[in-house]
């Protein structure tokens, strides 16, 4: 019964659906569970408190600090006699010269000097020209006296020719009246008398009454197609001329006249087209529908 548990073998896979298969799945997984927990208690380490890791951490950063400090002192003295070492070499002082700018009174004194070198200059030139006009010939001045008397007789010549013309004004200037420049200056204006035009033959252009005519009477068009219809049912009749006849024969004298719409009769008896008791019983009814207007 030992490899047996509650009647099932260990080596019997879990079946779910045997009866309390739940209770039993519920009860394997507490009792992993209670040995893992005991499993975890017996490996953890002891935890450390706050404090103590606080301590721990204090001491760690003044060892650091102690080291840096250690360090930074090797490096200054390894340091310190290579400096001691190399020395440059003095270089002598040389004294620079420098220029030393003018004052006041010397640039005056300068500026004096210009000037008046400029002034003899200018001087020495002015001589040499009057020099050179003095030793020039004296025939320019005849010259120019020569020109100057020819110029002065033009000129009188001209002024014996042209003499001014002398206007002689009226003595009644001064004694002219006031005119009154605002005055209104009325013009007549003569109308040009208008005759009345007679009338010419041509210039009558339509309008007015005209002359009545002898016509269709438009509110008889019911009747005159009906008694049209029955007349042009004759067997003698070609369907194709029927409905042209009855058309252009109120076309005719209903617009133009009825003299054209017996003209039009005449024309269709003498192509066969209309008997001639058909063609007369047509001129009848248009007889009795003609009216004037």
């Amino acid at each position: 019964m030992g490899d047996t548990i509650r009647g099932r073998r260990r080596d019997e896979p879990f079946n779910p659906f045997a009866p309390g298969a739940s209770q039993q799945a519920r009860k394997r997984t507490e009792d992993r569970r209670k040995s893992e927990s005991a499993d975890n208690a017996a490996q953890s380490k002891p935890v450390m408190s706050i404090a103590e890791r606080r301590r721990r951490s204090l001491e760690a950063l003044k060892n650091k600090q102690k080291e840096s400090k250690t360090a930074i002192d090797e490096k200054k003295e390894a340091s310190t006699p290579l400096t001691e070492e190399i020395k440059l070499p003095q270089q002598p002082a040389q004294q620079k010269s420098k220029p030393t700018a003018p004052t006041l009174p010397d640039r005056r004194s300068q500026l004096e000097a210009r000037t008046a070198a400029s002034v003899e200059t200018s001087k020495q030139v002015m001589e040499e020209k009057k020099i050179i006009e003095s030793e020039q010939p004296s025939s320019t001045d005849d010259i120019v006296r020569e020109e100057t008397g020819l110029t002065s007789e033009k000129n009188e010549t001209i002024i014996d020719e042209e003499e001014p013309d002398i206007i002689a004004l009226p003595d009644d200037t001064s004694k002219r009246e006031s005119i009154n420049v605002f005055r209104e200056i009325k013009t007549k204006v003569s109308k040009a008398q208008s005759k009345p035009k007679g009338r010419r033959k041509f210039d009558k252009k339509g309008g007015g009454r005209q002359a009545k005519v002898k016509k269709l009477d438009r509110r008889k068009y019911l009747e005159y197609k009906y008694a049209a219809r029955d007349l042009l049912e004759h067997e003698s009749i070609s369907e194709e001329h029927r409905s042209n006849v009855l058309g252009q024969v109120w076309a005719k004298g209903e617009r133009i006249g009825v003299d054209d719409a017996l003209s039009f009769i005449d024309q269709k008896e003498a192509e066969l087209i209309l008997p001639k008791d058909i063609a007369n019983a047509f001129r009848k009814m248009v007889d009795e529908f003609t009216i004037r207007r």
